[in-house]
């Protein structure tokens, strides 16, 4: 920062105005400033400026801090302060060089930033602090109200001062600036609490007649009255799926009502999303909305002369033709237009300050709330974000399956639990304990989506491939390959897999198990294989029928069982086989009954080494070396007549059932 080279022969000392600035004293001069001021809004001060030096650099007064001060007759005098924002060397004034500058306070800086970031768990105050944290910032939050804190909140593509605007026009927080000599501090407001009398003008005469641009008695000699039809009622809703155990419970609905003092004002606005979750909080939004509404329908402006009006001061009139204009105000704006000629002039005398101030004002029985202007931004497609989690968990959720994201615009550097709230997750359908499922794990890349296009409300609608995250097959090679394939939990090097191949000629449904597969029909089970079946069991087979079993096997039934074959039958046992019938064993055949029964239509032959016993038709043979007929108690050899046996019972197995053929997909 440079001072001029030389001290300037003009002073503002014993001066009714000056300005002061890093330049040094006197390096500037006030020639004159016109001024906007409002709750809730940016303030300006163009300044009109003369200088002895015509060389300024410019940088040496961008950005720095500059005040004015104008005297008041009989009162202390009036500030402005504010950071020069643009400054130029407009020409010459005799001996003087002209300059303007444009000053704004400190919250104009927010205008010149802007941002992508998240905000959690925190208030509107508290996330307006941490905005305001980075800049040289002078504030006083001197707030009435409580504010719940907000589960999400996003500044998307947008400056940090239409960030807070908006959050504070939808809080019912605005604010105003008090100045001094050297230094200016915003302060927060959202009650009258915060506002003090006018300094020295706390009540101001109402005079009608030319006494504005005077330094003589300060006054008000202007004053309008102004009404406009607002919206006469107000209700909003929202939807909170957590509440959403039917439809009216989950969706809070507020309403307000403004007693308008004109007819057919019947007007009534509603709104959704409401931006709130609770019927208390939509209590409160629309609260602060009709309030809005309200400060716009019945306002009043004049012109004055006294210096210290100025935005967030109060003061009460008087001596008003109408009784009932004589009430207490809040000011609201004030344009200002100042000028002085003391140091140049055509005649060579000096001319006075001139002061005028138009300004608007509110009566104090009605709340101010700043109107809702600033648009919140809208995200109007979808974009892509990686899921995150906790601790180096593969799959971070809560009970309704949501997950955490960090979006590429964040530059936070957060990639774990904290990086965003939770997200819900669009299944392909949804029920009651019922529906699809599949969770997006840590580190893929999903497809989010913003209701109603705002960017505090995400919805996972998908996911996609990358290049870290590649298909499960070989593309374009596998391109008629759909499928839907998991992945092992913690390190597993398995996965399951469902896959149809479309490819011609090599048709194919796929299912692979990584580890169990369980089956269980509650009711039949039917399959249907057009050609041959085949089963391969590593392991043991085991099954159980409550019931009976039926198989029918039209051609051969082949089977080799490298143990033991044990069956264990309650009832019967049938076989019947339309030719032969061989039993053959390595080792003994045991048959045990009550009664055996052989029977054979031509001839039952028994052979043990060279011994035969033949029976065939009416006679019995008996050949062998040695016959040996030995009876321990008798021995009966009867050629009389014959002793019939009882016949043997034919087999006759009951045939299976015919299986129910499968959906083909012809039904």
């Amino acid at each position: 920062m440079a001072t001029l080279a030389t001290t300037p022969m003009t002073t503002q000392k014993n001066r009714p105005c000056a300005v002061s600035s890093p330049l040094g004293d006197d390096a500037l001069l006030f020639a004159g400033m016109n001024g906007d001021d409002e709750l809730g809004r940016l303030s300006e001060y163009r300044l009109d400026l003369l200088s002895e030096s015509g060389s300024i650099v410019l940088h040496d007064i961008l950005g720095q801090p500059v005040g004015v001060r104008i005297d008041r007759p009989g009162g202390n005098p009036r500030y402005f302060h504010g950071y020069v924002t643009e400054f130029a060397h407009t020409g010459w004034r005799g001996r003087f060089a002209t300059y303007q500058a444009t000053l704004h306070h400190w919250l104009w800086f927010l205008t010149r930033a802007h941002n992508c970031r998240v905000f959690q768990n925190k208030t509107v105050v508290e996330i307006i602090k941490d905005v305001f944290n980075d800049y040289p910032a002078s504030f006083d939050a001197s707030l009435s109200n409580t504010y719940e804190a907000l589960p999400y909140c996003v500044q998307y593509r947008e400056t940090d001062f239409a960030f807070v605007s908006r959050l504070m026009e939808s809080a019912g927080i605005y604010y105003f600036f008090r100045q001094d000599a050297s230094s200016h501090t915003l302060v927060l407001a959202d009650s009258y609490a915060a506002h003090n009398a006018l300094e020295d003008a706390g009540s101001i005469r109402y005079l009608s007649g030319g006494a504005s641009g005077t330094r003589g008695m300060e006054c008000i000699d202007e004053w309008t009255l102004q009404g406009a039809l607002q919206t006469h009622e107000q209700s909003a809703a929202d939807f909170n799926f957590e509440m959403a155990t039917s439809r009216e419970a989950s969706i809070p609905l507020a309403q307000a009502t403004l007693q308008s003092d004109f007819e057919n004002a019947s007007a009534a606005r509603f709104d959704y999303p409401g931006g709130f979750l609770t019927g208390a909080a939509a209590e409160t939004v629309v609260r602060t909305r009709m309030e809005a509404v309200e400060a716009q329908a019945q306002r009043a402006s004049g012109r004055s002369n006294v210096c210290a009006i100025t935005p967030g001061g109060l003061f009460d009139l008087h001596d008003h033709p109408r009784a009932d204009q004589n009430t207490s105000y809040l000011v609201t704006g004030a344009r200002y237009a100042i000028s002085y000629g003391g140091y140049e002039s055509a005649g060579g005398a000096a001319e006075g300050l001139q002061f005028s101030c138009r300004f608007d004002a509110l009566d104090s029985t009605h709340a101010f709330r700043t109107p809702l202007t600033t648009p919140r931004p809208s995200i109007r497609g979808p974009q892509t974000a990686f899921v995150t989690g906790n601790n180096d968990q593969e799959i971070w959720t809560d009970q309704y399956g949501r997950v955490k994201v960090r979006f590429h615009w964040d530059r936070s550097g957060v990639s774990d639990g904290d990086s965003s709230c939770w997200v819900r997750v669009a299944q392909s359908f949804a029920g009651k304990r019922w529906g699809a499922l599949f969770l997006p794990r840590v580190g893929q890349e999903v497809v989010v989506e913003f209701l109603d296009g705002d960017p505090d409300r995400p919805l996972v609608t998908g996911s996609v491939y990358n290049a870290g995250m590649m298909p499960p097959y070989a593309l374009p090679d596998n391109a008629t390959r759909s499928a839907i394939r998991s992945d092992s939990f913690k390190g597993g090097e398995t996965y399951s897999e469902l896959r149809f191949d479309d490819k011609g000629g090599s048709e194919q449904l796929f299912l692979f198990a990584g580890r169990n597969q369980d089956n269980t029909v509650k009711n039949d089970s039917l399959e249907s294989v057009g050609k041959d079946r085949h089963l391969s069991i590593a392991g043991n087979h085991y099954a159980k029928v409550a019931g009976d079993r039926h198989d029918t096997v039209v051609g051969a039934h082949n089977g080799k069982i490298g143990g033991t074959l044990s069956f264990d039958v309650t009832g019967d046992t049938q076989h019947k086989s339309g030719g032969n019938i061989a039993l053959s064993a390595d080792g003994r055949i045991d048959l045990k009954a009550m009664n055996i029964t052989l029977e054979a239509d031509q001839m039952l032959t028994l052979k043990v080494g060279g011994s035969t016993i033949v029976l065939a038709g009416e006679s019995i043979s008996i050949s062998g070396p040695t016959v040996a007929i030995v009876g321990s108690a008798m021995v009966n050899i009867n050629g009389g007549g014959a002793n019939s046996g009882g016949s043997a019972q034919a087999a006759s197995p009951q045939a299976p059932e015919a299986p129910t053929e499968a959906d083909d997909g012809t039904r």
